[in-house]
C-alpha cells in the first residue's frame, strides 16, 4: 500500500515537473508587408543652350526721290506699309538712305499753331522751332523715298529725327484723285519733302473739319468720300492720340511709322 502511494506521488510529481518546465510558445511575428517605394522619375534634362534667332531677311528698297523716276518706284499697297517701313529703316541702317548728321539735335515737338486752326481750317499736326536749325543743311526731317500705291497714287516717306538719334517714319499719301485735281501741287509737295526747295518744309497736316479737308483755301481739292473717312471721329482721335504720344515721348509712334496713320502734307514757308 505504501508502495502504491509512493508511486502515485512520484507520478504526480513528475507530471507537475513537466508542466512547470514547459516554456510558452514563442509568438509568431508577422513581418510588415514590404512596401515598394514609388520611385519618382528624374526630370528630363532641359536644354539650356539658347538658339540664336535667325535674323529677318529684309528685301532692299528702290530709292526714288523724283517723280520722273516714279515708274521705277516700289509698289506699296494699302496694308503693306508696316513691312515696307521695316525695309526703309534697314536701308537707313545700312547707309543706303542718307543718315542724319549726328550733330543735329533731336527737335522738341509741340502741336502746330498751338493747336489753333488757321482761317482756312488747317494747321500742322506737329511742329518744332525750326528757327533753331539750319533748314538748308541740318533739318531734323528728310525725305526717304517715293513709292506707288498700286492705284495711281503715290506715298512719300519722310524720316524724322527721334529723341535717341534714330529715324522715325511719317507717311504722306497722295491719291490718284488728288494728283489729278492738283498736279502742280503734287510735284511741289514732293520737291519740298526732299528739300529741293529749301525755303519750304513739309509737315503732317490736320484739318478743322470735312469742308476744310475738301477745299483747302481754294487751292487744293479732295474728294468728299476721302474727307469723310479722313475726318471721321475714330480717325481724328487716332491721329490726335498718336501726335500727343510723339510730343510726350520724342518718338514717332508705331501707328504712324507703320502707315496705319497717313497724313496729308502741309507745305510751309520758312
Amino acid at each position: 500500500m505504501f508502495r502504491k502511494l509512493f508511486l502515485t506521488v512520484l507520478v504526480f510529481a513528475l507530471s507537475a515537473c513537466q508542466a512547470g518546465s514547459s516554456a510558452p510558445a514563442a509568438p509568431t511575428l508577422t513581418p510588415a508587408p514590404t512596401q515598394n517605394p514609388t520611385s519618382t522619375p528624374a526630370p528630363e534634362a532641359t536644354a539650356t543652350a539658347t538658339e540664336t534667332p535667325t535674323p529677318e531677311v529684309l528685301q532692299p528698297i528702290t530709292i526714288v526721290e523724283d517723280l520722273k523716276d516714279l515708274s521705277q518706284a516700289d509698289v506699296v499697297k494699302d496694308g503693306e506699309q508696316a513691312d515696307y517701313a521695316k525695309r526703309v529703316l534697314a536701308a537707313y541702317k545700312r547707309g543706303e538712305i542718307k543718315n542724319f548728321d549726328p550733330k543735329i539735335v533731336p527737335p522738341e515737338m509741340y502741336l502746330g499753331n498751338g493747336g489753333v486752326f488757321t482761317i482756312i481750317g488747317i494747321r500742322s499736326a506737329i511742329a518744332f522751332d525750326w528757327k533753331n536749325y539750319d533748314m538748308t543743311n541740318g533739318r531734323p526731317m528728310e525725305g526717304a523715298t517715293i513709292v506707288q500705291d498700286g492705284q495711281g497714287g503715290i506715298r512719300v516717306i519722310q524720316l524724322w529725327l527721334q529723341k535717341d538719334g534714330t529715324p522715325g517714319i511719317v507717311w504722306y499719301h497722295l491719291t490718284k484723285e488728288f494728283i489729278k485735281a492738283n498736279p502742280k501741287i503734287d510735284i511741289s509737295t514732293v520737291h519740298k519733302i526732299f528739300n529741293l526747295q529749301p525755303q519750304f518744309a513739309v509737315f503732317p497736316m490736320e484739318f478743322k473739319d470735312e469742308r476744310s479737308c475738301q477745299l483747302m483755301g481754294g487751292y487744293e481739292t479732295r474728294s468728299a468720300s476721302f474727307c469723310r473717312d479722313y475726318m471721321s471721329k475714330e480717325n481724328v482721335d487716332l491721329r490726335n492720340k498718336a501726335i500727343q504720344e510723339w510730343i510726350d515721348s520724342g518718338f514717332v509712334p508705331w501707328e504712324i511709322q507703320s502707315g496705319q496713320i497717313e497724313f496729308q502734307a502741309l507745305r510751309q514757308s520758312l
